[in-house]
């Protein structure tokens, strides 16, 4: 028998698998929201962050690690993250990965494999997501929310704000007043340092920091402003 959790669950997630739903429910303590509707109960002081865990849809799979990101830079523990597709496919298993959740859970599976899946990752369990064989193949992720590109000063943080836009070197180059080589051997360094590979690594940390980091900033301000308005729902 599992113990007892509390489960939010995306309203996509009950909409396509509502007897997987229904059954966790039974077991354990379910609350369903969209993610759209998280911002806004955040605003209202309304929605209680402390969850064990999170199923998401594939479809708001980024949004949700955003969101928790976000949670661990105001100093919270966020929810750990199981994105839900039955016949997950090797891509999506990547992605999810990727995205720093704890694995993908099938809820056309046994109940069994499914109780085991969620007693793992109650025990902080992230091995179930790298048993498959692609990542013989695919280097492990590091945590993408938890990395920090190193930017030494103010032009380095432009070329990787460039970078970020999808900019060439050449664009950033004339962008920063520099030479195109001086470009390159920055980006290098910036690369070394921050443990990342490339340039599409640079630009997915780089942007989902910024991302996470604005909506941490923005949760204060709107749960100071939200006194006496009605509750959303």
């Amino acid at each position: 028998m599992t113990e007892q959790m509390s489960i939010l669950v995306t309203s996509l997630v009950a909409q396509k698998y509502p007897k997987f739903v229904g059954r966790l429910g039974r077991e354990h303590h379910l609350s369903m929201v969209g993610l759209g509707e998280v911002i806004s109960r955040v605003q209202h002081a309304r929605w209680e962050l402390a969850r064990d865990l999170m199923l998401v849809d594939r479809q708001n799979l980024l949004l949700a690690a955003t969101w928790n990101s976000a949670q661990s830079h105001l100093g919270a523990e966020p929810p750990a993250l199981l994105v839900v597709q039955d016949a997950p496919s090797t891509a999506l298993r990547v992605m999810a990965a990727h995205a720093g959740a704890r694995g993908v859970l099938d809820p056309l599976a046994e109940w069994s494999t499914i109780t085991d899946d969620l007693n793992a990752v109650l025990l902080g369990s992230v091995s179930g997501i790298f048993d498959h064989p692609i990542w013989d193949d695919i280097e492990s992720p590091l945590d993408p929310f938890a990395l920090e590109v190193d930017m030494k000063d103010e032009t380095d943080r432009d070329i990787v704000d460039l970078v970020t836009l999808g900019l060439s070197d050449r664009e950033v180059a004339a962008g920063v007043h520099l030479a195109e080589q001086t470009v390159r051997n920055r980006l290098s360094r910036i690369l070394e340092s921050s443990g990342l590979k490339n340039r599409t690594q640079l630009a997915v940390a780089r942007r989902r920091h910024l991302e996470s980091a604005a909506l941490a900033a923005a949760i204060p301000w709107l749960r100071n402003n939200s006194a006496g308005t009605a509750d959303p729902t």
